[in-house]
């Protein structure tokens, strides 16, 4: 990324006093380099994997963060241009996929 300060394949961690927004700022991140987007001049060559691990926060909170974290994202409802790589069965398999995750996180 930029200036060379983070390297490919490390685990970075924010560090810093209770309440000053760590788990937002690492929400706020994860969602922008999900998309491919940059954030405070860090700009990924391509949209990442993203895996954010919680473990200090209430459900509660984590789910108000989200709601401003991902209020915050650009609409990108509307239609996908064509996969020409991806099969029907493939897409029917990657729909069942997401409806389970939605399913297991109790979204309809």
């Amino acid at each position: 990324a930029s200036g060379g300060w983070m390297t490919k394949g490390c685990i970075y961690g924010l560090v810093g006093q209770t309440g000053v927004g760590k788990s937002s700022a690492a929400a706020q991140i994860g969602a922008a380099f999900s998309l491919g987007a940059g954030f405070f001049g860090l700009q990924p060559i391509r949209p990442l994997k993203v895996v954010l691990t919680q473990g200090e926060n209430s459900e509660r909170i984590v789910a108000k963060e989200m709601t401003g974290v991902f209020g915050n994202i650009p609409d990108l409802s509307g239609d996908m241009p064509p996969q020409p790589d991806v099969s029907a069965t493939q897409l029917a398999d990657i729909v069942a996929y997401v409806r389970a995750l939605q399913a297991a996180a109790g979204i309809r």
